[in-house]
């Protein structure tokens, strides 16, 4: 088994967890046996445990980050999975080996890494807000009765697009 380091969140990217081997979320189905005839979680308590861990990870990375979908790596011993997961659920891989040099996993982080915020899963429509938008924005809390520096967190701006008159109108919100 390899160390279990501390959980990295970094830019929130893309979330890599290292499991124990029996702590798969998921089991790959025996080759003589058909998909849809096997359940693919694993219903063991530990693999139970750690796909509620990984999941709420991966939502709190989806709310957090204005996400649409996001990339993940689970490393299990010599093994892996990359999963990518929407709202609406996970697309995952079946096991594979990541030690092999040019195998699934390098040719996934080599893409990845080519990747636009887009395709990473970043919502096109939330962005950061320019520091005159963020001085603006401050004022308009201000004059509203909202202290500016009370204002908490990272400030977003979200563009909204009128489907009648395809009008775009942006609004900065923390």
């Amino acid at each position: 088994e390899f160390p279990r380091p501390p959980l990295y969140h970094g830019s929130w990217d893309m979330l890599i967890e290292i499991l124990k081997t029996d702590e798969d979320l998921f089991r790959d189905p025996h080759e003589v046996t058909l998909r849809k005839e096997r359940s693919f979680q694993g219903d063991s308590r530990k693999a139970v445990s750690s796909r509620k861990k990984i999941a709420r990870l991966l939502l709190d990375m989806l709310r957090a980050r204005s996400r649409l979908f996001a990339f993940s790596v689970i490393i299990l011993g010599h093994k892996a999975r990359i999963l990518r997961v929407d709202r609406s659920g996970a697309v995952v891989t079946e096991l594979f080996d990541w030690t092999y040099r040019n195998g699934p996993l390098d040719v996934f982080f080599s893409t990845f890494g080519t990747m636009s915020r887009d395709e990473r899963g970043y919502d096109p429509f939330v962005t950061l807000p320019t520091p005159f938008e963020i001085d603006m924005a401050r004022k308009t809390f201000e004059h509203r009765g909202i202290p500016g520096s009370s204002i908490d967190g990272a400030m977003q701006k979200i563009t909204i697009i009128d489907d009648a008159t395809e009008a775009k109108h942006s609004y900065v919100v923390s």
